[in-house]
């Protein structure tokens, strides 16, 4: 097997991935994700013990358990390019034999659950509603360099939200991959479900406008199938624009090396996210 040079895999002196600080005894295989550095205490606070803390910039990493449940809380700061550097540095620390710069012949997946915040654009969302998200639709364009995209992309929802919404050929090319069953299934029962997507930026970069309403279809007549959260409810209400950046920050695809972010069943509502937060489709 191939070693990985030391520039494309930047280790720190004691051996720790570059920006975790992290060694791969520190992780633990279930993991919360947090946008805000302060909200990772918000969530250690209810852990029993915590055996390790670490912080390099924006990323802070708590680590410890609940009863006998080990779990890692650990902040991305803002932005979509942190959470791509995150979730890479989490992959290699249990997918990469760090002594010998390796992939390890047997993949490890992890449980990765992300909490942040939104806003909406549909009238009938709540404010401080829970909201578990089944798919994320990303508008920063990272998916595109990776090559295993085939895995992952939802092709039939992506080229329906790039058509049902005109997306301009000049921005980056959006994606939409769905979640882990098992996950929502485990986590997201009784919440509000639909999709989330994110930004590449919080002032620029607004949710799109809402596409014309399409002709009645004649026949089994062609044309991408309409946006909606599935299964298990009607197509969701017209949207309306809410203020650039809605109530908070925190926002971003949800994912891990493992498998992708949760995702799933349930009806309701689909989400539209922001850079740091949620517009409501």
């Amino acid at each position: 097997m191939s070693r990985i040079g030391e520039s494309e895999l930047i280790l720190n002196p004691d051996g720790s991935v570059y920006h975790l600080k992290l060694k791969p005894d520190e992780l633990a295989r279930d993991i919360i994700v947090v946008g805000d550095p302060g909200r990772v205490a918000s969530v250690s606070k209810y852990f029993d013990r915590i055996e390790v803390t670490r912080q390099n910039r924006e990323i802070v990493t708590h680590t410890g358990f609940v009863g006998n449940k080990r779990l890692t809380v650990l902040s991305t700061g803002m932005g979509t390019d942190n959470i791509d550097i995150v979730l890479n540095e989490l992959d290699a620390l249990v997918n990469i034999d760090l002594e010998k710069r390796e992939i390890k012949p047997d993949h490890t997946s992890l449980n990765i659950i992300r909490l942040g915040t939104s806003g909406a654009l549909q009238a009938g969302i709540p404010v401080d509603s829970v909201v578990a998200s089944t798919h994320g639709i990303g508008l920063d364009g990272m998916l595109y360099y990776y090559n295993d995209l085939a895995g992952v992309l939802d092709r039939e929802l992506t080229e329906a939200f790039i058509a049902q919404t005109a997306w301009p050929a000049v921005f980056p090319r959006p994606y939409v991959v769905a979640g882990s069953p098992e996950l929502l299934d485990h986590i997201g029962k009784g919440y509000l479900q639909g999709m989330t997507a994110t930004a590449p930026g919080f002032y620029g970069p607004p949710p799109p406008p809402p596409p014309p309403a399409p002709p009645p279809r004649r026949g089994g007549g062609g044309g991408p199938p309409p946006l909606r959260a599935r299964p298990g409810g009607g197509a969701p209400p017209p949207p309306r624009r809410a203020p650039r950046g809605g109530p908070g920050g925190g926002g971003g695809p949800r994912g891990s090396p493992g498998g992708g972010p949760p995702g799933g069943g349930g009806g309701g509502p689909g989400f539209f996210l922001a850079p740091r937060g949620a517009f409501i489709l």
